[in-house]
């Protein structure tokens, strides 16, 4: 399994964890109560926290992936307002926020803390946005009207993108304990 912050080896993950396949046979390794997860040999419970941190580690990589995307998105309406000459101030919120998002994005996917609370304010900001935008017609008329819109696709995706960094093993790999978050 790959190790996504040699560094942070207080996570069990990025630590050497488990046994080999080879260096323990299946009988022993029933008897100690180990199973086998990965071609390695460990208990349930490391198993169990195994599986909740590669999965906390991929999510954070497709919210940065989201965020690429999203700058991506930002660039060609920004280089629209461009070619439209549109007001000044437009131009100046389109670039920040394309600066915001592309940075946001790299951070993410290096695991960054500055990333972690970037990404959170962006989606609280882009969620808050959403519910205002929609006029939170999801409470009235109902959720699957509001998530027909594509303004309504845009929400459900911020707030899971929201969920998936505020969920306890996401916050745990962007702790700083026994790393140093040093420009590299």
């Amino acid at each position: 399994m790959k190790k996504y912050q040699p560094e942070r080896t207080d996570l069990l993950i990025n630590s050497e964890w488990g046994i080999p396949e080879s260096d323990v046979s299946r009988d022993e390794a029933r008897q100690r109560g180990l199973v086998l997860f990965k071609g390695r040999w460990v208990t349930r419970d490391e198993r169990n926290e195994l599986k909740i941190q590669s999965f906390a580690y991929r999510c954070v990589r497709v919210v940065a992936l989201l965020f690429a995307l999203a700058a991506g998105l930002v660039a060609v309406a920004l280089f629209a307002h461009i070619s439209r000459y549109a007001s000044m101030r437009t131009v100046v919120i389109l670039g920040i926020l394309l600066c915001a998002c592309l940075a946001t994005a790299v951070g993410l996917y290096k695991f960054k803390r500055w990333a972690f609370h970037a990404a959170t304010l962006l989606l609280v900001v882009g969620t808050v946005q959403g519910l205002v935008s929609t006029r939170i017609l999801g409470l009235v008329i109902g959720i699957v009207q509001t998530l027909a819109t594509s303004g309504g696709v845009l929400l459900l995706i911020a707030v899971l993108s929201l969920w998936t960094m505020l969920r306890k093993p996401t916050r745990r790999i962007f702790s700083s304990s026994k790393r140093e978050d040093a420009p590299s």
